[in-house]
């Protein structure tokens, strides 16, 4: 299934996972900067 539209795909879930990983690392270091 990931084949069909693979480039395409690739692109829009790239997007996606670096603003899902953007909003953990922003989350952990709010988490970080509140118990230091």
């Amino acid at each position: 299934m990931t084949r069909i539209n693979k480039r395409g795909r690739e692109r829009k879930g790239t997007e996606k996972q670096q603003l899902l990983e953007k909003k953990l690392i922003d989350k952990v270091a709010e988490e970080e900067s509140k118990s230091s």
